[in-house]
């Protein structure tokens, strides 16, 4: 991949395969000082997200990114020129029309968007709603057309402000979206993040903000041109599922003494299972708990670490989770 590369961003974007030394040899095949290289290439043959991870080169490595989210780009740029044809089709227009006539131009810097193409792909990876934009962009005729069901409700000055409050903390409990306006916010299920733990945002098509413990591996494979500031809202904590893991001895009052120091930390159990490893000696239990900060989560991690008996404790989904 290297190799291609080197040649020419189009060599390295539809290599196919290559001979090394006369054979055939993986994408992955590392080269060694002296090889003979043929570099196959077809134009059906695009970029996959696992290339950069066998890549060596910054280079490489960077031109895999940029047609990876080019090619994103587009699909969002043709999937919101899809919603808004579909939206306009009422008021018998099309974006086609609204382009040529320059009325998109009109209204980018309503929208902070530099040019048409990332206004239209905004609202194909759901950052704008076809209703938000045609709401600036129509007449006064053409919104008797439109659905009155689908535009906004117009709010004064104040009454925005409160109502962005409002849609957030019902979105997200606890988070505030930094540079993007009022958006949509859940968590996302691979690592369930708790206030007071580093977080990161997502845009995510349709969806709006998926929030991410920073460094969680999902996270770290979402495309970098969609994150977004993410903060906890001070002094709100929200209730959040979490899954904890506990290595135990299979020893009579165990699970008791574990669900009372659950209880004693104001912690609700939705789940628990235990399962024993027979001739071991050994037992693994399972706890889906509600807690409210990452605070709270260390503090009853470490009051079950303490019983006598108790080998670790985990928190399960995360890849570099929590562990006492």
């Amino acid at each position: 991949i290297d190799f291609a590369y080197r040649i020419h961003s189009q060599v390295g974007n539809h290599l196919a395969g290559a001979r090394v030394n006369g054979r055939m040899v993986p994408l992955r095949y590392r080269l060694r000082s002296g090889d003979t290289v043929e570099v196959l290439t077809s134009e059906k043959q695009v970029p996959g997200k696992d290339w950069t991870n066998y890549a060596a080169t910054a280079r490489a490595k960077s031109r895999i990114r940029q047609w990876l989210r080019s090619q994103q780009a587009e699909r969002s740029r043709d999937l919101g020129i899809s919603l808004l044809d579909r939206e306009l089709e009422p008021v018998k227009l099309s974006v086609t029309q609204l382009r040529s006539s320059k009325r998109l131009d009109a209204v980018l810097a309503e929208f902070s968007q530099r040019d048409v193409e990332s206004l239209l792909a905004a609202v194909g990876y759901g950052i704008i709603t076809p209703a938000q934009l045609l709401a600036k962009l129509l007449t006064p005729a053409e919104l008797k057309l439109y659905r009155p069901e689908k535009l906004p409700t117009p709010l004064g000055p104040a009454q925005r402000e409160r109502a962005a409050k409002e849609a957030r903390k019902s979105a997200s409990g606890a988070v505030v979206v930094s540079g993007v306006g009022d958006m949509l916010v859940r968590f996302a299920r691979c690592c369930n993040p708790l206030p007071g733990e580093a977080i990161t945002g997502f845009i995510t098509r349709g969806r709006g903000v998926t929030v991410h413990v920073a460094g969680c591996a999902h996270a770290l494979n979402t495309d970098p041109d969609r994150r977004v500031p993410v903060v906890w809202k001070d002094g709100e904590e929200a209730p959040r599922p979490i899954r904890l893991e506990v290595l135990c001895a299979d020893q009579p009052g165990l699970l008791a003494a574990m669900t009372k120091a659950i209880a004693s930390a104001g912690v609700n159990i939705s789940t628990a299972e235990v399962k024993t490893h027979g001739a071991d000696g050994r037992a693994l239990a399972v706890f889906e708990v509600s807690v409210s900060s990452a605070r709270q989560l260390n503090n009853l991690m470490n009051s079950i670490g303490a019983i006598d008996g108790v080998m670790r404790v985990s928190r399960l989904g995360q890849q570099n989770g929590n562990r006492h």
